[in-house]
C-alpha cells in the first residue's frame, strides 16, 4: 500500500488498460492510499500486470495507471488488477478500465467512469458521467448535471439534483426523483420514473413508459411498443396530447378552464404506436415502483 499526505481533496485519475477491477472510498481524511494487486496472486499475468501499474501523486493529483501492454485474446484477458484507492471527501474521480467492475463510495466532487464490461456503482456526486457496454449502472445521489449510458444493463438512480441524459439499449432504466430536466431513450426495456420536478423526454422502442408524478414542464413520451402512463400532482393544470395507434386513450383528470397565474402547469405529450396511453393524478397511482 501507497501513502500520501494531502491537506484536503485531491484529483483521482485511474487508467487501466487491461482487465481491472477499481474501487475508491471517499471518507474523512488527510491522505491518499493505493493498492494494487493481481487479481489472482497465482497467475503470472496478473502478477505482471500488477507489476507493470504506475502509482503517481502530483500536485494534488493521483494517477494510477496501466498501459494495454498485453494484447486481449479469447484466451487470455492480458492479466488483471484490483485497485483500491481511499481518498478525502470532495476528491474528483476520473477512471476507465478496459474491462471490471468499477466502484466510489462515499461523498465526491465530479466523477467519469468508464468500462467496457463491468457493473459501475457510485455514492454521491456532483456532476457525473457513466458509461459501461455491459452492465449495470447504480447511482445513490447526483448533485450536477449526470450523462449515463449502458449498453446492456439496468440503469438504476435514486436522485439527480439537476439535469439528467440516459441512454439504455437493452434493459429497464429506473429514476426515483429528478430536480431538473430529463431525457431518457431506450431501445429494448421499461422506463420509470418516480417523480419529475422539470422537462421529461422519454422515449423506448421496445418497453413501457412510467411516470408517477409530474407537476410542471413539457413531458414528453413515447413508445413504439408498449403502455404509458403518468401521473400528474393534484392541484397543478395541465395540458394533454394524447394518441395511440393501437390501444386505448384514458384520462382520469377533470376538464377544467385556463388556469390561474399562480398554479403550475405541465404538458403531456405521450403517443404509442401499441398500447394504452393513460394519465390521471399521481394520487392514485398504483403499487408497484422500485
Amino acid at each position: 500500500m501507497t501513502l500520501f499526505e494531502t491537506p484536503g481533496p485531491v484529483g483521482v485519475r485511474i487508467d487501466i488498460g487491461a482487465r481491472g477491477d477499481i474501487w475508491v472510498g471517499a471518507t474523512d481524511r488527510a491522505e491518499v492510499t493505493v493498492e494494487v494487486r493481481p487479481r489472482n496472486p497465482s497467475r503470472s499475468l496478473d502478477v505482471d500486470a500488477a507489476e507493470q501499474t504506475t502509482v503517481e501523486f502530483v500536485d494534488g493529483r493521483l494517477s494510477v495507471k496501466l498501459k494495454q501492454w498485453r494484447r486481449h485474446s479469447w484466451f487470455s484477458d492480458g492479466g488483471a488488477v484490483v485497485v483500491a484507492v481511499e481518498a478525502p471527501i470532495g476528491s474528483s474521480l476520473e477512471v476507465s478500465s478496459g474491462m471490471g467492475s468499477l466502484r466510489a463510495d462515499g461523498e465526491f466532487g465530479d466523477v467519469s467512469l468508464s468500462t467496457g464490461v463491468g457493473e459501475i456503482r457510485v455514492g454521491t456526486c456532483a456532476a457525473l458521467r457513466a458509461k459501461t457496454g455491459m452492465g449495470d449502472i447504480a447511482v445513490l445521489r447526483a448533485a450536477g448535471p449526470a450523462e449515463l449510458a449502458s449498453g446492456t444493463g439496468r440503469i438504476h438512480v435514486d436522485s439527480l439534483d439537476g439535469s439528467g441524459s440516459i441512454r439504455n439499449s437493452n434493459g429497464e432504466t429506473f429514476v426515483g426523483e429528478v430536480t431538473g430536466d430529463l431525457q431518457v431513450k431506450a431501445a429494448n426495456g421499461d422506463i420509470l420514473i418516480h417523480r419529475a420536478g422539470g422537462n421529461v423526454n422519454a422515449r423506448a422502442s421496445n418497453g413501457a413508459v412510467r411516470i408517477q408524478e409530474v407537476h410542471r414542464g413539457v413531458i414528453t413520451a413515447h413508445t413504439s411498443a408498449g403502455s404509458i402512463d403518468v401521473g400528474v400532482r393534484p392541484g397543478s393544470a395541465v395540458w394533454l396530447g394524447l394518441t395511440t395507434k393501437f390501444g386505448q386513450v384514458r384520462s382520469g383528470l377533470d376538464r377544467a378552464d385556463a388556469p390561474d397565474d399562480g398554479r403550475a402547469t405541465v404538458q403531456v405529450r405521450a403517443d404509442s404506436s401499441y398500447g394504452d396511453v393513460t394519465v390521471h393524478s399521481s394520487a392514485d397511482f398504483g403499487a408497484g415502483m422500485p
